[in-house]
């Protein structure tokens, strides 16, 4: 009875040992029906192979496979708004700040943003920026920030009213923040509220967001999804000190989004032709990305082509 035990005992070893626990490389073979099209014709790719899963990377900007696992690049970040000012005639009512040190341990109740906002080093950028002198809005202009993207920052408005005058109103709109890339290419990175933000038909980011803080007296900043608007003392006789600010969370000036492609396979389909137009003139990297995967890992393989649209013709 001891010796059947272990063989068993044996036997299982050895299955076990032989138990194949890797993944085997797919295979995936792409061919095109021609090289080169022109804009609006639909480019046809023959697939053949095994591979579970299959991507399509158009070459387009947005889905290019070499970008896909990007999320950083060095560019130009450009910080950019409109400004409009109503009610009296305070100077030196606003100020562009920007910080790469504030703390806020990631809350924004009013007690510890106020801290974070005394403790923090600051830049006064303001004059950087076009400013409005009326109620009709003035474009800032681009507001280089390359010198701060060597780390994230934070972007603040300060407004300040003081005693004994109507003080003024400020509105911000059109805010955007975006890392200009040498090949042309420009990314959002930032803007006024907290929903997603989209750069080339891809939308995996959303904007750090904005919170109002008031430091003296009780003027704060409205904080919405179009705009920051801010209206102090509108009686000179009762006009007293105030200070309040309008503060992003943290803002990667480097910022950009992956590429991503289009699963045209799955697990569960056969392996099947096809097709994409392309409706603009250019050349293109296209690139088929073969997956195989199960409970101990994944492999993958790239195959590429190079594709030709020409412009299309007017009679």
């Amino acid at each position: 009875m001891k010796n059947i035990y272990s063989m068993i005992v044996l036997a299982c070893a050895f299955l076990t040992s032989c138990q194949d626990d890797s993944v085997d490389l797919p295979t995936l073979n792409v061919s095109v029906e021609k090289s080169e099209y022109v804009e609006g014709e639909l480019a046809q790719f023959q697939l053949t192979g095994n591979a579970d899963f299959v991507t399509f990377f158009s070459g387009e900007v947005g889905s290019r496979h070499e970008f896909s696992g990007r999320t950083s690049a060095e560019g130009t970040p450009i910080m950019s708004f409109n400004s409009a000012l109503a009610n009296g005639s305070q100077e030196s009512s606003l100020q562009l700040l920007i910080s790469q040190d504030l703390y806020m341990l990631g809350t924004r109740d009013s007690a510890t943003v106020a801290q974070g906002i005394t403790t923090a080093t600051w830049t006064d950028i303001t004059d950087r920026a076009e400013w409005a002198t009326s109620s009709s809005n003035k474009g800032s202009g681009d507001i280089d920030l390359t010198d701060f993207s060597d780390k994230p920052v934070y972007l603040a408005f300060k407004y300040k009213g003081y005693p004994g005058s109507v003080q003024n109103k400020w509105t911000i709109s059109s805010l955007a923040v975006k890392n200009n890339l040498a090949d042309s290419t420009s990314y959002n990175i930032a803007n006024h509220g907290t929903s997603a933000i989209n750069n080339y038909g891809v939308s995996t980011t959303v904007s750090p967001g904005w919170v109002g803080s008031n430091l003296v007296n009780s003027y704060n900043w409205g904080v919405s999804s179009s705009n920051f608007v801010i209206t102090g003392s509108t009686n000179a006789g009762t006009a007293a000190e105030a200070e309040a600010w309008c503060i992003s969370g943290p803002i990667d000036l480097t910022h950009v989004t992956p590429d991503v492609g289009k699963l045209v396979k799955n697990m569960s389909a056969s392996m099947t032709d096809y097709e994409y137009q392309f409706n603009t003139a250019g050349e293109y990297k296209v690139s088929f990305v073969g997956k195989a995967s199960n409970i101990y890992g994944a492999e993958e393989v790239v195959k590429e082509l190079d594709v030709v649209v020409q412009p299309l013709e007017e009679d």
